[in-house]
């Protein structure tokens, strides 16, 4: 039988880790128990890795640099 993940708290984890951070697909496998390849398909179908450089963008890139 197949069984069910939640793939909503599964993406939050990954993408709200940070563009920085040591948290990987394989990471995130391990940690839910869920095979990496299925962690794989399903970033690269909704971009997780986008999803999570375009937060980490909006997050640094507007903070003035003070000398």
């Amino acid at each position: 039988m197949k069984r069910k993940y939640n793939w909503c708290i599964i993406q939050t984890k990954f993408i709200e880790a940070g563009h920085h951070s040591k948290i990987s697909l394989k990471v995130i496998s391990e940690m839910f128990g869920v095979p990496y390849q299925s962690v794989r398909r399903k970033a690269a179908a909704e971009k997780w890795h986008t999803r999570r450089l375009y937060l980490w963008y909006e997050e640094n890139a507007t903070k003035i640099e003070k000398c």
